[in-house]
């Protein structure tokens, strides 16, 4: 499996374990939490493995750049869908998806108090917290362009400095972190399906 991979990168970024980083921290679900350690593994690299600061500066910017066109897209497509009545349904259940998310980090309608919640939201090294999410919830919250991104962008950061100490503290184990938070999304994406399913069969029951 390891050896599949590192034909597959090197055949795609020519081993070049900065770009790879880069570009890897830009996939949803994965960003950064599992680029950072994917870039430091000697198992994929060897030597040209990726320092701490080459991995956190390579991998914040990489999982920074889909913000930039979210914040900015994703209320112009709500609007978009809203005027397809086909699609009107699809909508109101990305919308109001998001507007719960948004609900639990907006408590009080204090904008800094928001602004420092939204950061700490995007901060936590967590599966379906991060930039991607982080993006729609800014949008739903109503932020600025400007104070959506700024909020991202320090939070997106912190989130790779505490990956990237994770990583030097078990030195050697990249590996592993990467593949108990590959099991880690596996587990809460599963969850929330299930919970999906749930709540579907007990609405069809009553």
């Amino acid at each position: 499996m390891i050896d599949a991979i590192k034909l597959f990168v090197l055949k795609i970024f020519g081993g070049n374990s900065y770009f790879a980083t880069f570009f890897i921290s830009m996939l949803p679900l994965i960003e950064l939490k599992g680029a950072i350690p994917f870039g430091m593994s000697q198992e994929f690299f060897s030597g040209g493995a990726l320092s701490p600061l080459s991995a956190w500066i390579s991998a914040s910017t990489g999982a920074f750049v889909p913000a930039i066109f979210l914040v900015f897209l994703f209320p112009r497509l709500v609007s978009w869908l809203k005027k397809r009545k086909t699609l009107r349904k699809l909508s109101s259940r990305l919308e109001s998806s998001y507007k719960a998310k948004a609900g639990k980090i907006s408590e009080n309608g204090k904008r800094m108090k928001d602004y420092l919640l939204l950061i700490l939201f995007v901060a936590v090294p967590l599966p379906l917290t991060g930039v991607y999410t982080g993006s729609i919830v800014a949008s739903v919250m109503g932020f600025s362009y400007f104070s959506s991104l700024v909020c991202i962008l320090v939070g997106n950061f912190v989130c790779g400095g505490i990956v990237v100490l994770l990583c030097t503290i078990l030195k050697g184990y990249e590996l592993y972190i990467l593949i108990g938070f590959g099991l880690l999304i596996f587990l809460v994406v599963g969850v929330r399906l299930i919970r999906k399913i749930f709540k579907r069969q007990k609405k069809t029951t009553f």
